[in-house]
């Protein structure tokens, strides 16, 4: 086992023994380190024994489950606002997920807010934002409908900022990723809907398989550069009864069987996760790639984590993998032009 390989199984045993060692307090700058960057807050007893400063690390964990309660508070708000107009929401990650799978909002922390709406809606949900102190953030408001078209054929989300509440939203129009997932394929995920209840509010939601696939589709793409992405996909497979027939057969009609197939890798290699039988044969199909793509990520996940000019040429070439075809390489190839003009022209982000 690689040296990187063992420090990375080391910080997860961590989480699991009844007690520090003399060993475990060696690694305590690394170990904290590695769990700040991942999002991996807890309030597991024996990181408090080896760490010297353990109230920086209880502040910390403190500090981010009021964000993640404050920022439950500014949902439930908005839910109401947009229950009130008539507009369907359907949020994403954060708060909801929070609680339906971790039962806790303080288990799961989040610094931000993603919501989806129709695109027809927009406009709507931006004023009734305004109306409570919202202000857009990116892209710049001022594009024509010209703009807004193209704008919207690379880029999914729409940022908007409370600075008086410090609270950023991401509202979304869809979850597609112009190479990765067609916005014209994307309704799948949001067939047969499910409700869930958050605080005394009904929410619509995707149903728990579709979110499953959502998870694992959403930290494939980015490479799990944060492993609590990763954590969520652990932990679906742990909590919910999941028809994974269905997922299978959802994730390669929308050709992302790649991308669950290396997040279900990676969930047995940082999680100790069972996987599936029902997945074996996509795995074992698709041996060679997932293999070379779970690789790619362990360098992301145990890397630095501001990237480098070697780490943004893999993360390229990571992405022109997750697909088979030249017609897919191709359009890979001219989002990274369309993504650049966004962000230079339009203020996009």
């Amino acid at each position: 086992m690689s040296k990187k390989n063992y420090n990375n199984k080391f910080f997860f045993q961590l989480l699991k023994t009844d007690s520090a060692t003399s060993e475990m307090e060696s690694w305590e700058p690394k170990i904290l380190s590695f769990l700040s960057r991942h999002k991996l807050y807890t309030e597991n007893k024996n990181l408090y024994n080896i760490t010297k400063d353990q109230e920086d690390w209880k502040k910390s964990f403190k500090n981010l489950t009021l964000t993640s309660v404050h920022l439950s508070r500014i949902l439930l708000i908005l839910l109401k606002i947009f229950q009130e107009k008539g507009i369907e929401i359907i949020p994403l990650k954060g708060p909801v997920l929070a609680y339906t799978l971790y039962g806790d909002v303080g288990k799961r922390h989040f610094g931000d807010l993603d919501l989806m709406a129709r695109r027809d809606d927009v406009h709507i949900v931006f004023d009734a934002m305004s109306n409570i102190g919202f202000q857009q953030n990116h892209p710049r408001g001022n594009l024509s409908d010209k703009q807004w078209d193209y704008y919207f054929r690379w880029k999914k989300d729409i940022g908007l900022v409370n600075r008086e509440k410090r609270v950023f939203v991401e509202l979304h129009v869809g979850i597609y990723y112009h190479e990765l997932l067609n916005w014209q394929k994307e309704s799948l995920f949001f067939k047969d809907l499910t409700e869930e209840t958050f605080a005394g509010i009904t929410v619509k939601c995707m149903n728990r398989d579709n979110t499953f696939l959502y998870l694992t589709y959403h930290g494939a793409q980015h490479m799990y550069f944060r492993l609590f992405w990763l954590r969520d996909v652990a932990e679906a497979m742990k909590r919910w009864e999941l028809d994974h027939v269905k997922i299978l057969n959802n994730a390669c009609t929308l050709g992302l069987e790649r991308l669950l197939g290396v997040s279900l890798e990676l969930v047995c290699e940082f999680f100790d996760a069972e996987i599936p039988a029902e997945y074996n044969k996509l795995l074992k199909e698709n041996k060679a790639v997932i293999n070379k793509l779970k690789r790619l990520c362990m360098k992301r996940i145990l890397g630095p984590e501001e990237l480098t000019l070697i780490g943004k040429l893999r993360k390229h070439f990571y992405i022109m993998s997750l697909k088979p075809g030249i017609k897919y390489k191709w359009v890979a190839v001219q989002s990274i032009f369309h993504r650049w003009y966004i962000r230079k022209f339009l203020g996009g982000h």
